[in-house]
């Protein structure tokens, strides 16, 4: 549990699909190179108030299982990961 507490307050985070206005107090400091948030096209604003990365995906494709230490995904970003698997 000791770990996962580091890698929240000092690893490379991303959410996908991620819709509040504020990041989690967990995660610790803000700073755009930790941080990467990623929204769902369709219906969804922007309404986080801090200053990070984010940008949109589209499906699957778009969301990678990439080098992050961390990564959180909304209903519709699982689905679209599961896709394929039987």
């Amino acid at each position: 549990m000791k770990e996962f507490m580091q890698l929240m307050k000092k690893g490379t985070l991303s959410f996908y699909g991620y819709s509040y206005s504020n990041l989690p107090k967990e995660v610790g400091n803000f700073s755009e190179w930790r941080i990467f948030v990623f929204f769902k096209r369709k219906n969804r604003e922007v309404k986080l108030n801090n200053p990070q990365k984010w940008d949109y995906y589209s499906g699957y494709l778009n969301t990678p299982c990439d080098s992050k230490d961390i990564v959180f995904f909304d209903q519709d970003a699982t689905k679209s990961i599961s896709i394929g698997f039987p």
